[in-house]
């Protein structure tokens, strides 16, 4: 039987899982994916108060992540791979479900909610990953450096994609 993880060591967990969530998204939305989600578009804030909005975002990251540690340790997941699978799997189909229901309502582009979609479903999959991971008895301390190695490569990816000019640059906030 295995020892039943301390509050402090699933508050770690989810801390870390968190800031890969960050840095993941960071790097698709102001970086590889940064000119879908910069187009002029009606249906979204401008620059200055999408900005003021992001730790909104980041809240439901947070509580993404959550929803995943719980299930997954509900379902008994132990592997990276699984949890890894599990992700997708979810991320998918919420994604499908609020791809439809904004396209519904908003005049968002639909390659827009795709690649937003895709990247929920991706970003899942790695907290998925994470998590069954640290349920197999990966050390935080070894999560930890993989996350502040991705954060790192993250950063350094999405200035040099901006600074290359295959993204914008984040630039002036006046609108």
């Amino acid at each position: 039987m295995k020892k039943e993880k301390t509050l402090l060591w699933k508050i770690g967990l989810i801390v870390i899982s968190w800031v890969a969530f960050v840095a993941l998204d960071f790097f698709f939305h102001a970086g590889l994916f940064s000119k879908i989600f910069t187009r002029n578009n009606p249906a979204l804030l401008g620059a200055r108060e999408l900005f003021y909005r992001i730790p909104f975002g980041y809240l439901s990251f947070l509580i993404f992540i959550v929803i995943i540690y719980w299930l997954l340790s509900k379902l008994k997941i132990q592997t990276w791979k699984e949890g890894f699978w599990f992700g997708i799997k979810l991320g998918s189909l919420l994604s499908l479900t609020s791809i439809l229901g904004l396209y519904s309502i908003l005049t968002l582009d639909f390659d827009m909610l795709v690649v937003w979609g895709l990247v929920q479903a991706i970003e899942l999959g790695m907290i998925g990953g994470m998590i069954g991971a640290a349920n197999s008895g990966v050390s935080l301390g070894r999560l930890a450096i993989v996350v502040v190695a991705l954060f790192v490569v993250s950063v350094v990816l999405t200035i040099t994609l901006q600074a290359v000019g295959l993204a914008p640059q984040i630039g002036n906030l006046n609108n």
